[in-house]
């Protein structure tokens, strides 16, 4: 049984116009990274709110975990157009990759979409300068990455003023990305690097519904 009918039955009529969009993150209150980022879209006026799952798991069955309790306590339904995004890291470490993979099928089960980015979300930050196939060792050789674009990058850094007018080279760069390696036949997370999702929620908070 989905997610979506252990939720109490809820009519347009008694909610407001704004559909939901609940993100888990690894360690939500220990990394502040991707809420950082995605708060700004709360002010975009595009019709959707965003929120994100209590919890501090950084396992991806965990994050998984925060994200169905939370769904429940905010009322989450998808058949009302509200998503569910799990945002996770492949962190170059194939246990995790095996982690990764082994969530798809329960959060596809509860209707949340896993968002990967290999090996980390700062993939993301660098499509805005940059698109190159190039395989991050680790992930903070991807943050070394990106500090050459911002030098004063931390994880606790809001940059997204120096992103925004970059936002659609980003997600025409993510999706090169992923058609690169769909070409040359790279099929697990470990040899899609450097890749990421990302796009995929960012294209859709920047669409009005």
């Amino acid at each position: 049984m989905g997610l979506s009918r252990k939720q109490k039955p809820r009519g347009r009529v008694n909610r407001n116009e704004n559909r939901m969009i609940l993100i888990g993150t690894e360690g939500n209150n220990l990394n502040k990274t991707e809420r950082i980022y995605f708060n700004h879209f709360n002010r975009r006026g595009n019709g959707y709110i965003i929120r994100f799952a209590r919890g501090t798991n950084s396992d991806p069955e965990g994050i998984v975990e925060d994200l169905i309790d939370s769904a429940r306590e905010l009322d989450i339904d998808t058949m009302f157009g509200d998503t569910i995004f799990c945002l996770v890291d492949t962190d170059n470490n194939p246990e995790r990759c095996k982690a990764i993979e082994s969530i798809r099928k329960k959060a596809e089960k509860n209707h949340i979409v896993i968002i990967c980015s290999a090996p980390c979300f700062e993939v993301w930050f660098l499509q805005h300068f940059d698109y190159s196939t190039h395989a991050f060792l680790s992930s903070d050789e991807a943050v070394d990455s990106l500090k050459k674009y911002i030098p004063e990058y931390n994880k606790s850094k809001d940059i997204y003023m120096i992103l925004e007018k970059r936002t659609n080279d980003a997600i025409q760069n993510a999706e090169k990305l992923e058609k690169y390696h769909d070409f040359v036949g790279n099929k697990t997370l470990m040899d899609r690097n450097p890749e990421t999702d990302v796009y995929k929620v960012v294209r859709m908070l920047n669409e009005k519904f």
